[in-house]
């Protein structure tokens, strides 16, 4: 599994939290379009879908049960390590 490795803010678009890979990153993934992903923020497990955003670079989403049940912090930047994974 290819794994990229960052440091991100959490963005609220409407009512998602998400984190944008940075596009630098993100060209490094096996897909442009939607792609199962397996990885950790701040040392969490996590198993999402990553989205394009159109501008070349995918984006994902952060359940609020996540955010909480992690006392992941909306303020603070945050490690983030993902990979694609097979296994939707």
């Amino acid at each position: 599994m290819n794994m990229v490795e960052f440091e991100s803010k959490i963005l609220q678009a409407e009512s998602y939290s998400i984190i944008i890979i940075p596009k630098d990153l993100s060209l490094k993934l096996k897909s442009r379009g939607l792609a199962a992903a397996e990885g950790t923020v701040d040392g969490h497990h996590i198993k999402t879908v990553l989205e394009p955003d159109g501008k070349g670079s995918h984006w994902f989403h952060l359940t609020a049960d996540f955010i909480l049940n992690n006392n992941i912090n909306l303020n603070s930047r945050h490690k983030i390590i993902l990979g694609e994974t097979e296994d939707w």
